[in-house]
């Protein structure tokens, strides 16, 4: 009788709610729903109604909901009621014949705004080659068509697209010279090709060299990150099988690459993502507190990808060493800034395999350390935990099989190119690029500083390494809509969420006069959007796209945006 009730009354106040909610108005709230919930059913209401109302179909799973809402949140905060009421809305109308056409139907706007901006640029560039042609064509007209697309590179080729691109012209012309030299090369045949396979050993010691081997250590080379956070993950898988632990765990904070979701996901594993704190580090008593005896590594980042910090290495290695586990760091992106950033004293902390605790190392060789793309490596302190990330197949017909990592056949020139890439630039070299690339930064955020309206994330000391993000302190300058008021100045930015921010990037090749460029384009940005708002102007651009997925609760809706991104990549 009691559940009954609840019923009743649920439905009530959700068919009331729901009414208001579509026709905008201010809610009466039913007399049994608590005045400490009404704030937070508000907000939603509210929420709603920026999303376009609901209509009178939808009734039903707002009274699911309001049911949820006086059973659950009285113990919940604000914050918690909100997303809870959002994600159970979104989800009913996904799911109600009713509802699901005009998701449907925003949908295919979103699929459309996505389509139209991967293919804007190649659809100009002539018919499309979607079958092999019968006779091959001429040489002369394989390389003009090339020539030719390459120009639609404009953004990259203008200095304002970072596009993961590291080295300045002279670097990219040697590791280029070198990579032809060896393009019909192959590092599987190590007999056949034997000074890529010397290239390779090199580029491994050479690694250790600048992030803090001895001779215990050893490493191998990849074909990047991702394959380097996999490799190891790997090998801590196998190592807490050999534990007894079917089910392993890996502790990491929330903004930890990606790769490790990807890599803990294919491998079986559980990874658990601890809050960072409000400088954006890692929480290293959290972290700890995650700790269980399923726990077989801990993580941090050198820096964040996305705000460049850098997490406290030392700290977690204490924990790291006192609970029995490892300690992976990601230095895929700053493996080759950090070092000599600190040589120059622009950071003061260890991070790398200097630091007692620290296990393994991923460092990517074709961010700053300038080398043609495809090229990391992954360095272990102990041979037997390298081992465990070793292939052999011992009983193939085909013979004996052995590969260190997930490739089997890969191109010597990358390897090749890395190698004169690294002998190429030096230790001053590379402390040369990385103080022209942070300074380059670190003058960003003194101009940021100095507009009205932004904030540069995390605190100088820690962050801002290799990569700045900044965001909008007031509700009126909505830091999405400036990004796509850069990227109409020709700049290719990146759009952070959690929270909504911009990010840039800065690299030797983009030389001293970057950020004085990037500045004054962005204070016209700002200008723009506040006089936007204020005579009350809707730009279309991907504010729209990058501010749904970043706010809805409802992650499945974020996730069919980026399937309907990844389907948009292959059309012509």
């Amino acid at each position: 009788m009691e559940a009954a009730y609840k019923w009743t009354l649920a439905g009530v106040g959700g068919a009331v709610l729901a009414e208001a909610s579509r026709q905008r108005l201010q809610p009466a709230f039913p007399p049994f729903l608590p005045a400490s919930i009404q704030p937070a059913v508000h907000a939603m209401l509210e929420r709603i109604a920026e999303m376009g109302g609901l209509s009178l179909a939808a009734h039903s799973v707002l009274a699911y909901t309001i049911h949820k809402l006086v059973l659950r949140l009285l113990r919940s905060s604000r914050e918690e009621v909100v997303g809870a009421l959002l994600r159970v809305v979104v989800v009913g109308m996904r799911s109600n014949p009713l509802t699901s056409g005009v998701v449907s139907s925003e949908f295919a706007k979103i699929e459309g705004k996505l389509e139209e901006m991967l293919t804007k640029d190649t659809r100009k560039m002539g018919e499309a080659v979607t079958s092999l042609p019968d006779a091959g064509m001429e040489v002369e007209e394989v390389l003009a068509r090339m020539k030719e697309y390459r120009g639609a590179q404009v953004a990259f080729d203008d200095k304002k697209a970072f596009g993961g691109i590291y080295a300045d012209d002279a670097l990219a012309h040697l590791t280029t010279e070198a990579y032809a030299v060896f393009a019909e090369s192959n590092g599987l045949y190590p007999g056949v090709f034997p000074a890529v396979r010397k290239f390779e050993a090199e580029v491994v010691q050479m690694s250790m060299s600048v992030l803090g081997g001895d001779k215990e250590c050893c490493g191998v080379m990849t074909s990047g990150g991702t394959e380097s956070i996999f490799l190891a993950m790997k090998s801590y898988r196998s190592e807490a099988r050999e534990k007894g632990i079917e089910h392993a765990e890996i502790v990491a904070p929330s903004s930890v690459h990606p790769a490790f979701d990807k890599a803990c996901d294919i491998l079986g594993m559980k990874l658990k993502k601890v809050e960072v704190g409000s400088d954006l580090r890692a929480h290293v008593k959290n972290m700890k507190k995650a700790i269980t005896a399923r726990t077989i590594a801990l993580v941090g980042s050198a820096p964040s990808f996305p705000h460049g910090v850098l997490d406290p290495i030392a700290m977690l290695a204490e924990i790291a060493k006192a609970s029995g586990v490892g300690l992976h760091v990601d230095a895929c992106y700053g493996g080759f800034l950090l070092p000599f950033l600190r040589k120059e004293g622009r950071i003061r902390e260890d991070f790398d395999l200097r630091v007692s605790g620290v296990t393994s190392i991923s460092a990517d060789l074709h961010k700053y350390g300038m080398a043609p793309k495809g090229s990391s490596v992954l360095l272990w302190r102990g041979r037997e935990r390298r081992r465990r990330h070793f292939f052999v197949c011992t009983d193939w017909s085909g013979g004996l099989y052995a590969s260190p990592g997930f490739r089997g056949s890969h191109p010597g020139g990358v390897v090749a190119g890395t190698w004169a890439a690294m002998v190429g630039t030096g230790r001053e070299g590379y402390t040369r690029a990385a103080m022209v690339a942070q300074q380059s930064l670190d003058d960003i955020r003194q101009y940021i500083e100095g507009i009205d309206g932004l904030e540069v994330l995390g605190e100088k000391e820690h962050s801002s390494l290799g990569v700045l993000a900044f965001n909008s302190v007031h509700p009126s300058l909505p830091i999405l809509e400036v990004a796509d008021e850069m990227e109409k100045k020709g700049w290719a930015v990146t759009r952070l969420q959690r929270p909504a921010c911009m990010q840039v990037q800065a690299a030797l090749r983009q030389g001293s006069t970057f950020a004085s460029a990037f500045a004054a384009d962005l204070k016209v940005a700002v200008e723009v959007v506040k006089k936007n708002k204020k005579e009350g102007k809707q730009e279309e651009g991907l504010a729209g796209i990058y501010g749904l997925a970043g706010t809805l609760p409802d992650r499945q809706t974020v996730g069919d945006i980026l399937y309907s991104y990844l389907d948009s990549l292959y059309k012509l």
